[in-house]
């Protein structure tokens, strides 16, 4: 791995002690957990948030018959 064996631009001895102190212990560590399966989510694994315009809004509100913003209190929400 790129990141062990010729580190340049930074000190691995500090990560690598974490794991052990023997140095060749301590490559085999971090190898074996870099390449762990994990189930991670990230921030762009969601869905992208729908964005909706004021006239879309007004659109929606009139179909739904609502007279008044108070109104919209009153609506269940959905589960």
């Amino acid at each position: 791995m790129k990141y062990i064996e010729n580190a340049s631009i930074v000190d691995n001895a500090f990560g690598l002690n974490m794991l052990s102190e023997n140095k060749k212990t301590a490559k085999k560590l971090f190898e074996q957990y870099t390449n762990e399966i994990n189930n991670d989510q990230y921030l762009d694994d969601h869905e992208i948030p729908l964005i909706v315009t004021d006239t879309e809004v007004y659109r929606m509100v009139k179909k739904l018959e609502i007279a008044n913003i108070g109104e919209l209190h009153r609506l269940d929400k959905p589960k």
